[in-house]
């Protein structure tokens, strides 16, 4: 009875076509979930609800519609979260940290397989940018007040989460929107142009450095990587954003943020008359002294949480490089590292366009990693997942650069279970 049951469900072409749908419908709720409640206490919830419908409606895929195969390149990020266990054991005893980072494993899981039974590159990159918009919307609206009297003297966010972390996802998807205006070959693609600039807008409003800086190395090479074939008109567009942006910093609205950096300046280098800036000199000073408590426990690290509770700081050092090395080691920061890195090995000697956005993914993230912590972050486990569903028909063997002149087969998985 079972087994005529579904079969039934497996012919049925309705019922198919609705978890397509639910699908896309419930990755896009959930990329949403990720900046409009991951930070807000009880609302987390809903992410959680969401990422479990999002995980039933691929379990049902797979089971009726697709042959399951594993791709052991997700091991990367199975061997980080195994790796995190030791340290975490001998040391920091943190298990409900180390927790959050196994769960993100399983989260990173069902994204990497919604991804490739969505099987539309350019639509899932549309999904995340598209909901990171809606997330905008949504913060224009709750903080309309103080955006529509252009109000920079306090930064926004903090109803959401840290104001950094929340300027990330503007910068996120202010990157995403603008490789999308340069890569997409029609003239339509210029509209990519408005929710790019009205994403930069809203970043503006956190005061965030970080958002400035992140986003400004980002857009520089991903102007470089979408008009790769044009480098004197790449060279020239770089120049005119950066003239836009010295220019836009001078405007009186703009005051209170360009006195955020020069007091920024003024207390790293040296540069200006402004005061000194104490989150500056924090941001300086706690990542050198998790290299120093890190070089005392090389291999493995303290575990998850290790520099908050060593440090005697209570917190988070600031800096994703500084927080792995202590907490995770050499093994973990390699570990964590090659999620990242084998994608971009790829996607840098392979000759599919597409690709050349996960060199955007990780001059990102390579970026973020100086000014915030990420390794437990929802958003870089999406990512991951992304690059490496983009990453996921070339063998290191079966592209240009090892004597192959072709790609690997459609067949992606290489252990069938």
């Amino acid at each position: 009875m079972f087994k005529s049951l579904l079969i039934k469900m497996k012919s049925n072409t309705r019922l198919a076509g609705a978890i397509n749908v639910g699908l896309i419908v419930f990755l896009s709720l959930y990329v949403f979930s990720i900046p409009a409640f991951s930070g807000r206490a009880k609302l987390y919830l809903i992410s959680y609800a969401l990422m479990a419908v999002l995980g039933l409606l691929i379990t049902i895929k797979y089971i009726l519609y697709e042959k399951f195969s594993f791709d052991r390149r997700l091991l990367i990020v199975f061997l980080f979260v195994v790796e995190a266990l030791i340290g975490t054991i001998i040391y920091s005893h943190e298990f409900r940290h180390w927790l959050t980072i196994a769960l993100l494993f399983i989260t990173c899981v069902i994204f990497y397989y919604s991804f490739c039974a969505i099987d539309k590159s350019r639509l899932v990159q549309k999904i995340i940018a598209y909901s990171l918009l809606v997330f905008g919307l949504y913060f224009a609206f709750h903080y309309r007040g103080a955006i529509l009297k252009f109000n920079l003297d306090n930064p926004l966010g903090r109803d959401f989460d840290n104001v950094n972390t929340v300027g990330t996802y503007f910068s996120l998807g202010s990157s995403l929107f603008l490789y999308l205006a340069l890569s997409t070959d029609k003239k339509f693609g210029l509209l990519y142009v408005i929710p790019c600039g009205f994403m930069l807008f809203l970043g503006l409003f956190t005061g965030s450095r970080h958002f400035i800086i992140t986003t400004g190395i980002t857009f520089i090479v991903t102007i470089f990587v979408a008009i790769k074939t044009k480098k004197w008109i790449a060279f020239l567009v770089i120049v005119g954003v950066i003239a836009m942006f010295f220019a836009g910093i001078q405007l009186p609205q703009l005051a209170p943020l360009k006195e955020r950096i020069n007091r920024g300046l003024t207390t790293l280098f040296g540069i200006g008359n402004s005061k000194y800036d104490p989150s500056a000199v924090q941001r300086t000073i706690w990542p050198q002294y998790g290299y120093n408590l890190g070089s005392k426990v090389l291999l493995f690290g303290y575990g998850a949480e290790g520099f908050s509770i060593y440090s005697g700081i209570g917190t988070y050092s600031h800096n994703t490089y500084s927080e792995i090395i202590c907490n995770f080691g050499l093994f973990g920061t390699l570990i964590f590292y090659t999620a990242f890195l084998l994608p971009l090995f790829l996607a840098i000697r392979s000759r599919k366009r597409l690709l050349s956005f996960v060199i955007v993914v990780v001059t990102f993230y390579i970026a973020k990693g100086f000014f915030g912590v990420y390794f437990a972050s929802k958003d870089a486990y999406l990512m991951i997942a992304l690059i490496m569903y983009l990453a996921k028909d070339i063998r290191l063997g079966n592209y240009v650069g090892f004597g192959v002149n072709s790609f690997a087969s459609n067949a992606y998985c290489e252990v069938n279970i």
